[in-house]
This record gives structure tokens, C-alpha cells and sequence, in this order.
């Protein structure tokens, strides 16, 4: 076989042991110099040379681990990155057993407040591809017959899911309690996969194996270790003959025989339904770039199959578009309206596709596919709450919205397909994703108008600044903009000087004479009011802030606008009644603002204080 079309792995250990064991499943390793470092060179037992295999031990700790992941990842000699050793474990297994990482949480992120840490949890995923060939491989007992057999005991299980990663060995059960609060999701806990998992993408795939060697309390000792690190190389070992059968299998043509639809048998090829639908889509005699063309393809598509293939065709695209960072530009948008397309047809045809079970194997992209106003109110109600789930995170653990996510979930929110559950539920992830997110991903000023509303209100500086960036930005300013109407405007400018009188530095930046004077005469006017009153039914006490509006009025040249706009809006009569007696000292500490303002401006400004005092109720 060429050199180039091998499959080359590289597994990292930790451990003697955790290298022994996976030595065993190499032929013919032979040691090689490479830097500093001695490495481990040889082919995968049984692959007939198709998978060559580096091994290093780059000793315990994440540090360590991202800096070497970080040099395989720049030479580009690697098409799969693998972490193999022990764990300690958390819930659900037993010594010996087996976790496949789908992410790897960092549990080294907290807010300390009033003496408590609270976690804060960081994650890594594992690539998409991998983890769904590490199901595959869990599913079958085929990996225990690779075991050592020195291995004694119940033959282990293999489990997918969540893995801690820190910088500790925990051998304290009111810790791992702890942690199994903090964490509920993870079923084990080590120290090398955050940094392994940190160099994921689209041409280096990553994984994290582990054997529970532990149950990370005071029993912990060193006993168990050579046991689980054999169980992790074993299932390691065919781990990797599985992506080598599964991925990396050549494909048939069915059909009419003109296209690779990458279906052999009943079986098709994880990558090759990808080159089919790309060939298909990408052919400029075909398609142009709008959604109508893209559907019509899919049920041109959708027509020519039997429905054992389109029920593969449907697992087939969820796994291709799971992994965002492998469809990029014009493709990943015409790839998610050809699977959403196809999808509806195969929830309306009663199609027996295991959704449930799509949506636990490769979340992000069955849902996508089933995120479609008109097919969510159809779904069962479990299915539903995946697919919720997969977009903006589990209800107690929420995350930002990927590119995607946002299109599907602002085209639910925009038809009102979402329940109030789901909506608070989009609130919390949208909380937490960029702007520019967003508004790449179709979100609507409406829809904008919202988040920036509660970011300013809600007294967290990052959010409230990071707003404030996003509305007055150089480049294009939102907020002087058409693109929310007048209304919207004057709220957000009573939020964001609120935010500045509360701290907001990036509020205060936006506030100064020489930012204000770029605002519209509505704006401020409406600065100006919120000044005087500070948001109450009053007159407040001395502003500093309200000789800064009028000196940007002044600077722009906007003064008597402004003070129309004032004027015309009937501003005065909703104020709490004042006592007469008051009138006169009150209208000239008013009028003192403007003490220092050339005379022109004087005159405007008292123009409008006599205004306003007429408009005012007495009692």
C-alpha cells in the first residue's frame, strides 16, 4: 500500500504500564530518536500494514500532554490523535471497565464567591466521527477477546461519555462526591485529555480511551493499573480495525449506478455518503445557492432510494453534519438544507429511523436535520427535548450556540414553535454566545434587541460591555443604525446609561462627550432625559452627566434638535406633581446647567426648562 494512504495514529500514554499495554498490539515496534524523546514505531496487529502507529509516553499532566499534541498537530503527519491509560472511576463502572471520552470537562475552573467554589465547567469534544465509531466498537464484545491473557476477573464494559480531566489524583471519597455533584454526566476522571482534546479539528481527530484502574476514594492503589491500561489498548485495538472497516472501507454503487452513494449492502460508509451528497451538490450545473434547489435535489434523492437506504441516508447525514468543522462555507449551508429536507420527508413518510437513538450518537446533527418549525410539534416528546438539548445544551447545563444551532434555533423562535420551557431554555444558551454568532447566524434585530436588553440590564460588566461593544462598534455603530426602530433605540440607551452609573467601563467609555456626539438628536434627547430623572417620576439631584449631553449636543450641532425632540415628545406631564412655592428656585438651579454653555446654547435650554415647568402637574 502507498505510504500516503495509510492511516497514521499516534497514541500517547502516560504510564509504563499504559505504554506496555499498548505495545502489545503493535507489530514490530521498533524505537526511534525523535527530539528529546524516544518513540515507538510499528503497524497495528492485523492491518496488513494499513495503520501505522506512533506511541509515546509523555509522562502524567495536561500541560505536558497539550504541548506534544500541539507538535504532532503541526507536523501533519497524524490523521488520528489517541490518548490511551487509566482513569479513576466516578459512577457507573467497575474496575477494568472502559470509558471512550465524547468530551473531556476541565474541573480546574471556578468562581470563588463568599467562600464558595462554584464550578465552572470548561469542555473539549472529542472528534465527532471517532466517537461514533467508539459506539460502534462498544456496542460489540469483540474488544475483550483482545484482552492480555494474564487479565483475570468479569469481563469489562465499554462505556461513551463524559471524562474529567484536572491536574490532581483524587483519593478522597467526600471529593469524588464532589465532583459527581459538579459533574453528574462524568463517568471518570484523569489528567492528560484536556490537553490532547484541545488540538481537535478538522484534520486531526482526537479521542481520549480509558480503563478504570480505581474508585478515585482512599482504596485507590496501584494494583489495578496494569488490568485497566490492557483493557483500554485492547479496546483501542479495535477501535481502530473498526474505523479502518467502517470509515476507511472502499464503497459500492447502488441505484442507477452513476453516483457513489457510499452504501455497501446495507452498511454504508460513514465518510463516503459526505462525497456522495457533496458531489451531488457542489455540481454548479445542478444548483445554485438557495434552499428551493437544495430541497428539490433531496427529493429527487429522496425518490430514488428504497427505504432501507433512506433510513441509512438519514444516520448517514446526521453523522456528516455532527462535525461542523469539516463542512465549511457554501457546502455546509447547502449539506443542512439538503439533510433538513430530506429528514422532513422521513418524518412525514413514517420512515423507521431511530431518532432517539440519532440524537444520542451524534446530537448536533439529528438536530439539526429535525429543527424545522413544521416538524418539531410532530416529534415525540423525548426526541423534541433532544433536540432542544443538542442545540442549546441539557436545561441544567446550557452552552453557547454553534454557527448552525443559531440559524436553526432563530428559525423556531421566529415562527413560535417553541414552548415557554424551550424559549427560557434558548434564553440561558443565548446568554452565553457571542454576538457575532448570532448575527451570522441569521438572528433577526428583534431577536437581537432582546439579548442586548437583558446583557445591559443585567449588571454582570463583561455582559453589559460586551454589549455595548457590539451596539457602537466603529465599524457599524447598531445602535445609530436603522436597524431598530426609535423605541428600541431610546431603550437601549436608558440601559446602557444605567449600566454606566452602575460601574460598566465599557458603558462609561460609550457615554463620554466625544462618543454621545455621534448619536442622532432622538438618542440624545432621550440621554438627556434619562439625566434629569434619572428613571424616577422627578427631577433628580445634580447630574454631572447631563452638561455632558448638551456638550455633545453642542460639539455635533444638534442642541435645538435636541431639545425639540424633547419637546415634541410631551416630556413633563407623566412627573409627579411639584408644590409652587418650589417652581421658580427649581427652574433656575435647572437652568444652571447650561451656566457655562455659550449664549446660544443658554437660550435653547432655557427655552426648555420653561417648557417643561409649564408641563409639569402642581399639586
Amino acid at each position: 500500500m502507498d505510504r500516503s494512504q495509510r492511516l497514521g495514529v499516534t497514541i500517547l500514554t502516560a504510564l509504563p504500564c499504559e505504554t506496555d499495554a499498548v505495545l502489545r498490539h503493535i507489530e514490530s515496534a521498533r524505537p526511534e530518536a525523535r527530539g528529546e524523546s524516544i518513540v515507538y514505531v510499528g503497524e497495528l496487529n492485523g492491518s496488513e500494514g494499513e495503520c501505522i502507529v506512533t506511541v509515546i509516553e509523555v509522562g502524567p499532566g495536561n500541560i505536558k500532554t497539550a504541548a506534544e499534541a500541539g507538535r504532532i498537530e503541526g507536523r501533519g503527519s497524524t490523521d488520528i490523535l489517541l490518548f490511551v491509560g487509566i482513569a479513576g472511576a466516578l459512577k457507573d463502572l467497575r474496575l477494568g471497565d472502559v470509558v471512550a471520552a465524547s468530551e473531556v470537562a476541565y474541573i480546574h475552573r471556578a468562581k470563588v464567591e463568599s467562600g464558595e467554589r462554584l464550578a465552572r465547567q470548561q469542555l473539549n469534544r472529542c472528534s465527532e466521527l471517532l466517537v461514533r465509531v467508539a459506539r460502534h466498537t462498544a456496542r460489540e464484545d469483540v474488544w475483550q477477546r483482545l484482552r492480555h491473557p494474564a487479565s483475570e476477573g468479569p469481563a469489562p464494559k465499554a462505556y461513551v461519555g463524559q471524562i474529567l480531566s484536572g491536574e490532581e489524583l483524587v483519593k478522597d471519597a467526600n471529593y469524588k462526591q464532589r465532583l459527581k455533584r459538579d459533574h453528574s454526566d462524568a463517568l471518570a476522571i484523569e489528567n492528560e485529555g484536556f490537553g490532547l482534546s484541545s488540538v481537535a479539528g478538522p484534520t486531526l481527530r482526537v479521542l481520549v480511551i480509558r480503563g478504570a484502574s480505581d474508585n478515585s476514594d482512599e482504596s485507590k492503589s496501584d494494583l489495578d493499573q496494569p488490568a485497566a491500561a490492557d483493557a483500554a489498548a485492547a479496546f483501542t485495538a479495535q477501535f481502530l480495525r473498526d474505523y479502518i472497516d467502517i470509515v476507511r472501507a472502499p464503497t459500492l454503487e447502488v441505484g442507477d449506478g452513476q453516483r457513489n452513494t457510499g452504501h455497501t449492502g446495507t452498511t454504508p460508509g460513514l465518510i463516503s455518503v459526505v462525497d456522495a451528497v457533496e458531489q451531488i451538490m457542489t455540481d454548479p450545473d445542478l444548483i445554485d445557492d438557495t434552499e428551493e434547489e437544495a430541497s428539490e435535489l433531496a427529493d429527487a434523492e429522496f425518490a430514488r432510494l428504497d427505504n432501507e437506504e433512506r433510513v441509512a441516508w438519514c444516520r448517514l447525514l446526521a453523522s456528516a453534519l455532527n462535525d461542523e468543522s469539516k463542512l465549511n462555507g457554501f457546502f455546509q449551508r447547502r449539506m443542512i438544507r439538503f439533510s433538513k429536507r430530506f429528514a422532513a420527508r422521513a418524518v412525514n413518510e413514517k420512515l423507521a429511523v431511530n431518532w432517539d437513538e440519532l440524537l444520542v450518537e451524534t446530537p448536533n446533527g439529528a438536530a439539526l436535520m429535525l429543527a424545522q418549525p413544521d416538524q418539531l410539534g410532530s416529534l415525540p416528546q423525548r426526541v423534541r427535548r433532544r433536540v432542544v438539548s443538542a442545540l442549546v445544551g441539557p436545561a441544567e447545563n446550557p452552552r453557547p450556540m454553534t454557527l448552525s444551532g443559531a440559524v436553526s434555533v432563530a428559525g423556531l423562535l421566529s415562527s413560535d414553535a417553541l414552548t415557554n420551557e424551550e424559549r427560557s431554555r434558548v434564553e440561558l444558551s443565548e446568554d452565553l454566545t457571542p454576538y457575532i454568532v448570532l448575527r451570522e447566524g441569521a438572528w433577526g434585530w428583534p431577536l437581537l434587541f432582546r439579548k442586548l436588553s437583558r446583557d445591559l440590564a443585567s449588571g454582570d460588566f463583561e455582559r453589559q460591555n460586551t454589549a455595548v461593544r457590539f451596539l457602537l462598534r466603529s465599524d457599524s455603530p447598531h445602535l445609530q443604525t436603522g436597524n431598530f426602530d426609535l423605541d428600541q433605540q431610546r431603550t437601549l440607551v436608558r440601559l446602557i446609561i444605567g449600566a454606566a452609573r452602575g460601574g460598566a467601563y465599557g458603558a462609561q467609555n460609550a457615554t463620554t462627550v466625544s462618543q454621545m456626539s455621534r448619536w442622532p438628536a432622538p438618542l440624545l434627547a432621550e440621554a438627556l432625559w434619562c439625566d434629569l430623572t434619572a428613571g424616577r417620576r422627578r427631577l433628580d439631584a445634580p447630574r454631572t452627566e447631563i452638561r455632558t449631553v448638551l456638550s455633545a449636543a453642542l460639539l455635533s450641532g444638534s442642541l435645538e434638535c435636541v431639545i425639540d425632540c424633547l419637546l415634541e415628545s410631551g416630556r413633563g406631564q407623566e412627573l409627579d406633581p411639584i408644590n409652587e412655592d418650589s417652581v421658580t428656585e427649581d427652574r433656575d438651579w435647572l437652568v444652571g446647567f447650561a451656566s457655562k454653555l455659550p449664549s446660544e446654547a443658554k437660550i435653547e435650554w432655557s427655552r426648555f426648562v420653561d417648557a417643561l415647568y409649564e408641563r409639569i402637574p402642581r399639586k
